[in-house]
């Protein structure tokens, strides 16, 4: 059965895999020197109001991009398995509405190639929930049952033999084994001679 949504799912992975890992890069680089860190805005992160806050988000959201895009890969030919990639995809679509929103509030879309950064950073996750989705919700194919007797229909069988089956009464008769009848050895032509009586000669009775 094909999975709903995998291609969907596959592309905006590669996308956050490649974003966090560049974004980790960049932190990693920033620590090296106080030009680096200037470059790619550690030092304002650090000159904010909480700084600390600020560092660890500037950690934690890279690896979330990282985190949702492996598990999208490893998950995407499963169908009804992506539930926890569909809260990763919500919880970054959140965060780039709210980078996005903090661009224009500041005033730093001035041209079309800014604006369509900003869209591709929100295209990007509404893919990836989409996808995630898709293959969350998808139905299962239905099967069928194995006809597996159940411990009421063995129990019934059992009546049923032994003479008790439910409402009917049935009594179970075994006839007994065929036996042969017992046929005397054969005897020899002798042994038949002798047992045979003799004749008994007849004497003349005198009268006198």
């Amino acid at each position: 059965m094909k999975t709903r949504g995998h291609i969907l799912v596959k592309i905006s992975s590669v996308v956050f895999i490649l974003y966090g890992a560049a974004a980790l890069l960049a932190f990693v680089l920033s620590l090296m020197s106080a030009e680096a860190a200037e470059e790619y805005g550690l030092a304002d992160r650090l000159a904010s109001p909480y700084p600390i806050l600020s560092v660890m988000f500037a950690v934690l959201v890279p690896l979330l991009f990282v985190a949702a895009g492996a598990l999208g890969m490893l998950r995407a030919d499963r169908p009804n398995s992506m539930g926890l990639c569909f809260g990763l995809g919500i919880a970054i679509l959140l965060i780039s509405i709210g980078d996005v929103l903090d661009l224009v509030l500041s005033g730093l879309v001035l041209n079309i190639a800014e604006i369509g950064t900003c869209v591709l950073v929100l295209l990007v996750p509404v893919i990836y929930v989409i996808g995630a989705w898709r293959n969350w919700r998808q139905p299962q194919p239905p099967f069928k049952k194995r006809a597996v007797p159940t411990l009421w229909k063995t129990a019934r069988l059992i009546f049923y033999v032994s003479g008790v089956s439910g409402k009917q009464t049935r009594t179970v008769s075994f006839s007994p084994p065929y036996a042969a009848p017992i046929v005397p050895p054969m005897r020899s032509v002798r042994s038949r001679a002798i047992e045979r009586p003799r004749p008994v000669a007849l004497r003349p009775v005198s009268t006198v």
